[in-house]
């Protein structure tokens, strides 16, 4: 529960949410003045490194504006724009790639990758996609343990299904994936959700 000073204006719009999977509430306070005091009731403190950091259930929708469900632009992406539902970014040098955050899961409930996209190439681009993994064995990132994937070029939206279980290095307890949006300089890649099944 938010309690907020009585004030002779009407507030500035705010606001709050629960985030169930990270344990986590965010706030969004908009004021005028130059301190503001917030009083959480019913609530007890703890280290945001304790909770449950490590997804277990590889889904990943980008259902809250702002929030890219902690997949982060590691290569060659223009910073993450998250808004209704679907992740924007575009490739700014040859070899864009991100990660997902940490995961694990165990291969053998999970064999596909499941995407749906949107990307436009512009001239030149090489329209592949790679999906790269690592293990609580092996957490080091390498070809054996990738698979390519041909990506729609025609710039409308397509769900895509990766048979990740076709690679032999797709086994154990997989802790992290990388995708790869194609090759080159100006993609455009628009994400509404990435599921492990």
């Amino acid at each position: 529960r938010l309690l907020f000073p009585a004030s002779p204006q009407p507030p500035i719009p705010n606001s709050f949410r629960y985030d169930p999977r990270r344990k986590l509430a965010l706030l969004q306070l908009r004021h005028e003045t130059g301190k503001l005091t917030v009083r959480l009731t019913g609530v007890q403190p703890t280290v945001y490194e304790l909770l449950g950091i490590v997804w277990e259930q590889p889904v990943w929708e980008f259902n809250f504006d702002d929030d890219p469900d902690d997949w982060t632009p590691v290569n060659d992406l223009a910073p993450f724009e998250v808004k209704g539902g679907i992740l924007r970014t575009r490739s700014v040098g040859g070899d864009p790639y991100m990660h997902s955050p940490q995961i694990r899961i165990d291969s053998t409930k999970f064999k596909r990758l499941v995407l749906r996209l949107r990307v436009q190439f512009p001239a030149g681009a090489y329209p592949i996609g790679q999906v790269f993994w690592v293990r609580e064995d092996d957490p080091n990132w390498s070809e054996s343990k990738s698979l390519r994937f041909t990506l729609p070029t025609d710039g409308q939206w397509h769900e895509l299904r990766i048979d990740l279980s076709q690679s032999p290095e797709w086994r154990g307890t997989i802790t992290q994936i990388r995708l790869d949006p194609g090759g080159g300089a100006g993609i455009v890649v628009e994400i509404d959700h990435v599921r492990l099944e």
